[in-house]
């Protein structure tokens, strides 16, 4: 581990930022409050009382697809039937809304149900061209609210992944993948270009198969423009006779994640606190080490782990290790990384927590 090493799924900075930090707050539990006061600055998400503005967001809630979303059959197929003798049914050619989708691995019944709201969007091998075995499926927002610097676009995917592989291991294990493309005219193909600006274009979607995963793109290089967001399912060679390629996506939206410093207050917990709670890091910013602190409700197995400003996974600081009840404090040096903008994901028995901190070189 790279105490700070192995590859682990991206994590959901929205659900991050709609978290309020702990500034001038208090807790009395029917124990004895303690403060003391940390000389520190802590960057923090600004809007209203500490949140990150939100501006627009779809769930999916209704029966029918919400206006302004487009769907795009480009490899070209048709609609087939597929299924056992007796059992066929004829399969959309582009992505579709659904409520809940079954597949089967290893012998079980798994079910992708809505991360929130009601339905969602999927698209699989079954969608494929046919003749040339190509999928080429585009999901297309609405125009979006003008961007501008600090916008970031978030949504939620998944994929059965490396669920699959045929009885006599000759396919590979599959990995889907996506792309995101970002238009400032309109919605036609054409007129979109790559968001991601590799040598791929393609983000690697994670399983397993049921799962959610946040993936967040900075949208600040179109500020000034009213854009249009593309998801674009593209397989070269969809041949595999399976439930190998398939992903799912929902809960899309728009937030801005300026920051401003602050000079704020750190509340130390007395021991009648019964939360489990990550408290924040000082200093921040910071150059190179900072401190996390947080505070177990009971004795838990900690994780502690620190992705990018894009949601990538950097490193782990903590891998499951056993900690008793109370305040802990943990040490992160932040060597060989570059300036920016990190987040620190806490996860114990009950709880996942996430919070942000600025390394400043």
């Amino acid at each position: 581990m790279r105490n700070c090493g192995k590859k682990r799924r991206n994590l959901s900075i929205k659900n991050a930022l709609k978290i309020s930090q702990l500034v001038n707050r208090d807790y009395k539990y029917g124990g004895e409050m303690k403060k003391i006061i940390i000389a520190m600055f802590l960057t923090l998400m600004i809007f209203g009382k500490g949140f990150a503005t939100e501006k627009w967001e779809e769930t999916f809630e209704n029966e029918t697809p919400p206006e302004g979303w487009t769907i795009i059959n480009n490899d070209g197929s048709n609609p087939h039937i597929y299924g056992d003798e007796g059992d066929e049914d004829t399969v959309a050619t582009v992505w579709s809304y659904e409520s809940d989708i079954q597949f089967i691995v290893n012998g079980q019944f798994l079910s992708v149900r809505p991360y929130e709201g009601a339905y969602f969007w999927h698209s699989g091998w079954t969608n494929r061209n046919t003749e040339t075995n190509v999928i080429d499926e585009w999901l297309i927002t609405p125009q979006l609210p003008m961007i501008e610097v600090g916008d970031t676009l978030s949504f939620f995917a998944g994929a059965t992944d490396r669920d699959y592989v045929d009885s006599l291991d000759v396919y590979p294990i599959w990995h889907d993948s996506l792309r995101v493309f970002v238009s400032v005219s309109d919605n036609a193909i054409d007129s979109f270009t790559e968001l991601i600006n590799d040598s791929t274009g393609y983000f690697e979607v994670d399983g397993p198969t049921g799962y959610w995963h946040g993936y967040q793109f900075d949208m600040s290089q179109f500020a000034g423009e009213l854009v249009y967001v593309a998801i674009n399912y593209y397989i070269s060679d969809a041949s595999y006779q399976g439930n190998g390629e398939n992903v799912w996506v929902d809960d899309f939206s728009l937030f801005n994640a300026d920051t401003s410093t602050v000079a704020i207050e750190i509340t130390e917990l007395g021991d009648g606190f019964n939360q489990t709670e990550l408290i924040g890091n000082y200093p921040n910013p910071f150059n190179p080490s900072t401190t996390i602190l947080f505070h177990l409700a009971t004795s838990s197995r900690v994780s502690l782990h620190i992705y990018n400003a894009a949601g990538q996974f950097v490193c782990t600081i903590k891998d499951r290790e056993p900690m008793t009840q109370g305040e802990r404090r943990v040490q992160f040096d932040a060597t060989g990384l570059s300036s920016g903008t990190y987040f620190y994901q806490l996860q114990t028995n009950d709880r996942t927590q996430i919070k942000r901190m600025v390394l400043l070189r």
